[in-house]
Protein backbone atom coordinates (compact mmCIF):
# COMPACT_ATOMS: atom_id res chain seq x y z
CA UNK A 1 0.00 0.00 0.00
CA UNK A 2 1.25 3.43 -0.90
CA UNK A 3 2.32 5.97 1.68
CA UNK A 4 -0.62 8.32 1.11
CA UNK A 5 -3.74 7.95 -1.00
CA UNK A 6 -3.50 11.13 -3.02
CA UNK A 7 0.29 10.92 -3.16
CA UNK A 8 0.03 7.47 -4.67
CA UNK A 9 -2.37 8.65 -7.35
CA UNK A 10 -0.30 11.70 -8.20
CA UNK A 11 2.80 9.58 -8.45
CA UNK A 12 1.20 7.43 -11.14
CA UNK A 13 0.46 10.41 -13.37
CA UNK A 14 3.03 12.99 -12.38
CA UNK A 15 3.36 14.72 -9.03
CA UNK A 16 1.89 18.19 -8.76
CA UNK A 17 3.94 20.78 -6.90
CA UNK A 18 2.40 22.00 -3.65
CA UNK A 19 0.84 25.45 -3.75
CA UNK A 20 1.18 28.02 -1.03
CA UNK A 21 -1.68 30.16 0.22
CA UNK A 22 -0.27 33.10 -1.70
CA UNK A 23 -0.51 31.17 -4.95
CA UNK A 24 -4.20 30.28 -4.51
CA UNK A 25 -6.52 32.76 -2.78
CA UNK A 26 -9.22 30.06 -2.49
CA UNK A 27 -7.01 28.20 -0.02
CA UNK A 28 -7.54 31.01 2.48
CA UNK A 29 -11.29 30.30 2.64
CA UNK A 30 -13.26 27.45 4.17
CA UNK A 31 -13.89 24.60 1.71
CA UNK A 32 -17.64 24.87 2.33
CA UNK A 33 -19.68 27.57 4.04
CA UNK A 34 -23.48 27.79 4.19
CA UNK A 35 -25.26 30.91 5.43
CA UNK A 36 -29.04 30.64 5.82
CA UNK A 37 -29.21 28.08 3.03
CA UNK A 38 -32.67 26.81 2.02
CA UNK A 39 -33.52 24.18 -0.60
CA UNK A 40 -36.63 22.47 -1.94
CA UNK A 41 -38.91 22.19 -4.95
CA UNK A 42 -41.38 24.87 -3.83
CA UNK A 43 -41.51 27.79 -1.42
CA UNK A 44 -44.23 26.00 0.56
CA UNK A 45 -42.20 22.80 0.95
CA UNK A 46 -38.59 23.45 1.92
CA UNK A 47 -36.88 20.32 3.34
CA UNK A 48 -33.88 22.51 4.17
CA UNK A 49 -34.45 25.82 5.97
CA UNK A 50 -31.82 28.40 6.92
CA UNK A 51 -28.98 25.88 7.26
CA UNK A 52 -25.70 27.45 8.34
CA UNK A 53 -22.33 25.84 9.01
CA UNK A 54 -18.65 26.10 8.07
CA UNK A 55 -16.41 23.13 7.27
CA UNK A 56 -12.78 23.67 8.16
CA UNK A 57 -10.05 22.43 5.85
CA UNK A 58 -9.13 18.83 6.57
CA UNK A 59 -12.26 18.09 8.63
CA UNK A 60 -14.19 14.83 8.31
CA UNK A 61 -17.84 15.40 9.15
CA UNK A 62 -20.91 13.16 9.27
CA UNK A 63 -24.26 14.71 8.36
CA UNK A 64 -26.61 12.89 10.73
CA UNK A 65 -30.37 13.02 11.21
CA UNK A 66 -33.60 11.03 10.86
CA UNK A 67 -35.01 9.85 7.55
CA UNK A 68 -36.76 12.66 5.71
CA UNK A 69 -34.73 15.33 7.52
CA UNK A 70 -33.47 16.84 4.25
CA UNK A 71 -29.85 15.65 4.39
CA UNK A 72 -29.62 14.44 0.80
CA UNK A 73 -31.68 17.41 -0.39
CA UNK A 74 -29.17 19.77 1.20
CA UNK A 75 -26.23 17.95 -0.35
CA UNK A 76 -27.83 18.06 -3.80
CA UNK A 77 -28.94 21.64 -3.32
CA UNK A 78 -25.48 23.00 -2.61
CA UNK A 79 -24.28 21.22 -5.75
CA UNK A 80 -27.05 22.75 -7.87
CA UNK A 81 -28.82 19.43 -8.40
CA UNK A 82 -32.07 20.53 -6.74
CA UNK A 83 -33.73 23.98 -6.56
CA UNK A 84 -32.46 26.36 -3.87
CA UNK A 85 -33.79 29.63 -2.50
CA UNK A 86 -30.50 31.55 -2.85
CA UNK A 87 -27.50 29.90 -4.55
CA UNK A 88 -25.18 32.56 -3.13
CA UNK A 89 -25.83 31.15 0.36
CA UNK A 90 -23.38 28.34 -0.45
CA UNK A 91 -19.70 29.15 -0.95
CA UNK A 92 -16.94 26.75 -1.87
CA UNK A 93 -13.47 28.03 -0.98
CA UNK A 94 -15.05 31.47 -0.86
CA UNK A 95 -16.39 31.17 -4.42
CA UNK A 96 -19.54 30.03 -6.25
CA UNK A 97 -19.36 26.35 -7.17
CA UNK A 98 -18.94 26.99 -10.89
CA UNK A 99 -15.62 28.74 -10.30
CA UNK A 100 -14.06 25.90 -8.29
CA UNK A 101 -15.93 22.84 -9.52
CA UNK A 102 -12.68 20.98 -10.13
CA UNK A 103 -11.95 21.12 -6.40
CA UNK A 104 -15.19 19.32 -5.48
CA UNK A 105 -16.09 15.63 -5.85
CA UNK A 106 -19.55 14.16 -5.24
CA UNK A 107 -20.60 10.55 -4.63
CA UNK A 108 -24.36 10.07 -5.09
CA UNK A 109 -26.31 7.27 -3.52
CA UNK A 110 -25.54 4.01 -5.26
CA UNK A 111 -29.23 3.42 -6.04
CA UNK A 112 -29.37 6.58 -8.16
CA UNK A 113 -27.03 5.21 -10.82
CA UNK A 114 -27.74 2.88 -13.75
CA UNK A 115 -25.63 -0.20 -13.11
CA UNK A 116 -26.80 -1.88 -16.30
CA UNK A 117 -24.65 0.55 -18.32
CA UNK A 118 -22.16 -1.49 -20.43
CA UNK A 119 -18.91 -0.44 -18.77
CA UNK A 120 -16.19 -2.04 -16.70
CA UNK A 121 -15.10 -1.00 -13.22
CA UNK A 122 -12.03 0.62 -14.78
CA UNK A 123 -14.18 2.58 -17.25
CA UNK A 124 -16.29 4.05 -14.44
CA UNK A 125 -13.24 5.11 -12.43
CA UNK A 126 -11.65 6.65 -15.53
CA UNK A 127 -14.76 8.84 -15.93
CA UNK A 128 -13.60 10.70 -12.85
CA UNK A 129 -10.62 11.94 -14.85
CA UNK A 130 -12.68 13.89 -17.39
CA UNK A 131 -12.83 16.98 -15.22
CA UNK A 132 -9.04 17.22 -15.35
CA UNK A 133 -8.44 15.89 -18.86
CA UNK A 134 -11.40 17.45 -20.64
CA UNK A 135 -14.60 15.71 -21.68
CA UNK A 136 -13.51 14.95 -25.26
CA UNK A 137 -9.90 14.10 -24.56
CA UNK A 138 -8.89 10.48 -24.78
CA UNK A 139 -8.05 8.70 -21.54
CA UNK A 140 -4.47 7.66 -22.25
CA UNK A 141 -2.12 5.12 -20.75
CA UNK A 142 -1.04 7.26 -17.80
CA UNK A 143 -4.63 8.15 -16.94
CA UNK A 144 -5.76 4.53 -17.07
CA UNK A 145 -2.82 3.60 -14.85
CA UNK A 146 -4.07 6.18 -12.36
CA UNK A 147 -7.56 4.64 -12.50
CA UNK A 148 -6.08 1.19 -11.88
CA UNK A 149 -4.14 2.58 -8.93
CA UNK A 150 -7.36 3.96 -7.43
CA UNK A 151 -9.06 0.58 -7.82
CA UNK A 152 -6.12 -1.07 -6.05
CA UNK A 153 -6.46 1.40 -3.17
CA UNK A 154 -10.05 0.25 -2.60
CA UNK A 155 -9.16 -3.43 -2.97
CA UNK A 156 -10.57 -3.97 -6.46
CA UNK A 157 -7.46 -4.42 -8.60
CA UNK A 158 -8.71 -7.89 -9.53
CA UNK A 159 -12.07 -6.55 -10.75
CA UNK A 160 -10.92 -3.78 -13.10
CA UNK A 161 -12.24 -5.50 -16.23
CA UNK A 162 -15.44 -6.78 -14.65
CA UNK A 163 -18.73 -5.32 -15.98
CA UNK A 164 -20.26 -3.07 -13.35
CA UNK A 165 -23.54 -5.00 -13.57
CA UNK A 166 -21.75 -8.06 -12.17
CA UNK A 167 -20.29 -6.28 -9.14
CA UNK A 168 -21.75 -6.67 -5.66
CA UNK A 169 -23.28 -3.67 -3.89
CA UNK A 170 -20.17 -3.17 -1.79
CA UNK A 171 -17.89 -3.42 -4.82
CA UNK A 172 -19.99 -0.85 -6.67
CA UNK A 173 -19.64 1.54 -3.75
CA UNK A 174 -15.87 1.09 -3.76
CA UNK A 175 -15.78 1.82 -7.49
CA UNK A 176 -17.52 5.13 -6.81
CA UNK A 177 -14.97 5.97 -4.12
CA UNK A 178 -12.15 5.13 -6.54
CA UNK A 179 -13.74 7.46 -9.11
CA UNK A 180 -13.69 10.24 -6.54
CA UNK A 181 -10.06 9.53 -5.71
CA UNK A 182 -8.86 10.18 -9.26
CA UNK A 183 -10.57 13.56 -9.23
CA UNK A 184 -8.02 14.71 -6.61
CA UNK A 185 -10.67 16.96 -5.11
CA UNK A 186 -10.06 19.13 -2.06
CA UNK A 187 -13.67 18.73 -0.91
CA UNK A 188 -15.48 15.38 -1.13
CA UNK A 189 -19.25 15.17 -0.57
CA UNK A 190 -20.76 11.70 -0.14
CA UNK A 191 -24.42 10.67 0.10
CA UNK A 192 -24.74 7.50 2.21
CA UNK A 193 -21.35 5.94 1.35
CA UNK A 194 -21.75 3.27 4.06
CA UNK A 195 -25.37 2.33 3.38
CA UNK A 196 -26.01 -1.40 2.87
CA UNK A 197 -22.37 -2.40 2.39
CA UNK A 198 -20.43 -5.35 3.75
CA UNK A 199 -17.90 -5.02 6.56
CA UNK A 200 -14.89 -5.14 4.23
CA UNK A 201 -16.30 -2.31 2.13
CA UNK A 202 -17.13 -0.24 5.21
CA UNK A 203 -13.62 -0.63 6.58
CA UNK A 204 -12.04 0.09 3.19
CA UNK A 205 -14.05 3.27 2.59
CA UNK A 206 -13.42 4.48 6.14
CA UNK A 207 -9.67 3.92 5.75
CA UNK A 208 -9.51 5.72 2.41
CA UNK A 209 -11.51 8.70 3.68
CA UNK A 210 -9.37 8.96 6.81
CA UNK A 211 -6.21 8.88 4.69
CA UNK A 212 -7.60 11.67 2.52
CA UNK A 213 -8.45 13.69 5.59
CA UNK A 214 -4.90 13.24 6.90
CA UNK A 215 -3.67 14.84 3.67
CA UNK A 216 -5.91 17.89 4.08
CA UNK A 217 -8.98 16.83 2.09
CA UNK A 218 -12.29 18.01 3.56
CA UNK A 219 -15.02 15.39 3.76
CA UNK A 220 -18.77 15.67 4.38
CA UNK A 221 -20.85 12.49 4.29
CA UNK A 222 -24.51 11.76 4.92
CA UNK A 223 -24.48 8.95 7.48
CA UNK A 224 -27.34 7.09 9.15
CA UNK A 225 -25.70 4.61 11.50
CA UNK A 226 -25.35 6.19 14.94
CA UNK A 227 -23.60 3.02 16.05
CA UNK A 228 -20.56 3.62 13.82
CA UNK A 229 -20.45 7.38 13.36
CA UNK A 230 -18.22 7.93 16.41
CA UNK A 231 -15.60 5.44 15.21
CA UNK A 232 -15.40 6.80 11.65
CA UNK A 233 -15.90 10.57 11.88
CA UNK A 234 -14.23 13.28 13.93
CA UNK A 235 -17.06 15.81 13.61
CA UNK A 236 -20.81 15.71 13.07
CA UNK A 237 -23.65 17.95 11.99
CA UNK A 238 -26.93 16.97 13.61
CA UNK A 239 -29.61 17.91 11.12
CA UNK A 240 -33.38 17.90 10.90
CA UNK A 241 -34.50 20.44 8.29
CA UNK A 242 -31.96 22.82 9.82
CA UNK A 243 -28.66 22.50 11.65
CA UNK A 244 -29.30 21.57 15.29
CA UNK A 245 -25.70 21.10 16.38
CA UNK A 246 -22.23 21.02 14.81
CA UNK A 247 -18.89 20.13 16.31
CA UNK A 248 -16.84 17.19 17.65
CA UNK A 249 -18.85 14.03 17.15
CA UNK A 250 -19.22 12.97 20.79
CA UNK A 251 -20.38 16.37 21.99
CA UNK A 252 -22.66 16.93 19.00
CA UNK A 253 -24.33 13.55 19.30
CA UNK A 254 -24.98 13.80 23.04
CA UNK A 255 -28.16 12.03 24.16
CA UNK A 256 -30.25 15.18 24.56
CA UNK A 257 -29.36 16.51 21.11
CA UNK A 258 -30.04 13.18 19.40
CA UNK A 259 -33.37 12.82 21.20
CA UNK A 260 -34.40 16.27 20.05
CA UNK A 261 -33.40 15.61 16.43
CA UNK A 262 -35.16 12.24 16.27
CA UNK A 263 -38.21 13.28 18.29
CA UNK A 264 -37.53 10.73 21.02
CA UNK A 265 -37.89 10.69 24.76
CA UNK A 266 -34.48 11.23 26.34
CA UNK A 267 -34.30 7.77 27.91
CA UNK A 268 -34.58 6.16 24.46
CA UNK A 269 -31.59 7.89 22.84
CA UNK A 270 -29.30 7.10 21.21
CA UNK A 271 -29.92 3.33 20.95
CA UNK A 272 -33.54 3.61 19.82
CA UNK A 273 -32.59 6.19 17.20
CA UNK A 274 -29.86 3.84 16.02
CA UNK A 275 -32.27 0.92 15.76
CA UNK A 276 -34.88 3.04 13.98
CA UNK A 277 -32.38 4.14 11.37
CA UNK A 278 -31.03 0.65 10.72
CA UNK A 279 -34.56 -0.78 10.37
CA UNK A 280 -35.88 2.00 8.11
Amino acid sequence: MMDATRGALEGSAGTRPAKSATESPTRLHAPLELRNFSAGYSASELPVVDASFVLERGSMTALVGPNGAGKSTMLKGILGLTPVHDPSAARFFGEPLERVRGKVAYLPQRSELDWSFPASALDIVAMGLYGRLGLFRRVGRAARAEAREALALVGLAHAQDKPIGELSGGQRQRVLVARALVQRAELVLLDEPFANVDEVTEQTIARVLQELRAQGTTILAVHHDLGTVRSIFADAILFNTRVLAHGPVRATLADASVARAYGLALNTAPDTAHDAERNS
